[in-house]
This record gives structure tokens, C-alpha cells and sequence, in this order.
């Protein structure tokens, strides 16, 4: 535990992460996977401080007498990293070869070949880029009109999305290692992310 802290704290975690998911390291004691331990990571980064750190950027620039070509750079260079994260947790999820076997419908979309593979993942940068910088640049929009409609929308948006998964009975289906109630709690602070 201590290790782990060092590793988080030295900021050494992302490459440790990579390490063990590159060497196919397993460690009987863990919860999860180091592939799901990284992207859980990876999910975390975004939910609080890349796409909130673009939604600022964005509302600051609606929001400013002076409007410099500074604050778009900015702003696309954040959604630029934001899909390339994006695009990473999707592209090591479709790979992994675990994932292929036991949800063979699911995973797969990215085909074997080094020209396929390097296409789709610029398109999945682009795609997660451009669906980040349209989301950011509309709530922030909508944040300079009225910050309660803003929240309200947000927070209805999310009951919507828990119901759609409850009615669809993959709430919980993928939460690994926890049981009963954690993994109700788990599912709930994922989705909710």
C-alpha cells in the first residue's frame, strides 16, 4: 500500500500503470486488472480535472471583454487531450485480448493491421475531441445564461442516463471484486462520473 502511495504521490502512477498492462503483470491480491486499474485511473483524470478544467476555459472565454486567439488555442489544446485520453481508454479496453474472449460482441471493433489500428484511433481522438469540445462549448453557454437551468439540465440528464442503464440491467453487470452493496455504490460513483 505504501508503494502505491509513492507511486501516486511521485507522480510515477500513469508509468507504472503502463508497465504493468504493457507486461502483463498480475498480482493476485489486487481487486482489478492493472488494464482496468489504469483506465479507471485514466476515467478519473477526465471527470475532474480535464473536462471541468475545459469547461472553465470555455466559459471564461464567452465571458471575456477580450476574446485572444491565446484562450482557443487553449481551449483546443484541452479537448485535444481529452480525446487523446479518451481515445486511449477505448483503444486498450478493444485490444485487450481478456476482453476480446469474454465479450467477444462487444470488443473487437478495432481491427489487427498497424494501418487499421492507427486509423481508427485517430478517428477516435477526433471523435472524442470534437463530441468533448461541442459539450463544453454548450454548457458553458448555457452556464453564462442561468447556472441553475445548467445544473438542472445536468442533474436531470443523469437521472435519465442511471434509469436508462436500470431498465437495460447493466447497471452493475461489469463491477469486478465488489459485492452486495459496494458494488451498487461502485456502479452508482462510476456511472455518475
Amino acid at each position: 500500500m505504501l508503494r502505491e502511495c509513492v507511486f501516486v504521490v511521485s507522480f510515477l502512477k500513469p508509468g507504472v500503470d503502463a508497465f504493468r498492462v504493457a507486461s502483463g503483470l498480475e498480482d493476485k491480491e489486487t481487486l482489478m486488472s492493472p488494464l482496468f486499474e489504469m483506465v479507471m485511473g485514466k476515467m478519473a483524470e477526465l471527470a475532474f480535472e480535464s473536462i471541468p478544467g475545459g469547461l472553465i476555459q470555455a466559459y471564461v472565454f464567452i465571458n471575456s471583454p477580450e476574446k485572444t486567439v491565446f484562450f482557443i488555442i487553449s481551449i483546443l489544446i484541452s479537448t485535444s487531450t481529452t480525446g487523446f485520453a479518451s481515445a486511449m481508454v477505448s483503444f486498450d479496453m478493444d485490444i485487450s485480448l481478456a476482453n476480446r474472449k469474454e465479450v467477444p460482441l462487444f470488443y473487437g471493433y478495432i481491427k489487427d493491421s498497424n494501418m487499421e489500428r492507427g486509423i481508427t484511433f485517430v478517428l477516435l481522438i477526433l471523435l472524442a475531441s470534437l463530441h468533448n469540445l461541442s459539450r463544453i462549448i454548450g454548457t458553458a453557454l448555457l452556464l453564462s445564461v442561468s447556472k441553475k437551468l445548467t445544473f438542472s439540465i445536468i442533474l436531470t440528464e443523469q437521472v435519465f442516463y442511471h434509469l436508462f442503464k436500470l431498465v437495460r440491467r447493466d447497471y452493475v453487470v461489469w463491477v469486478v471484486g465488489l459485492e452486495g452493496g459496494l458494488k451498487w455504490v461502485g456502479a452508482f460513483l462510476c456511472h455518475t462520473c
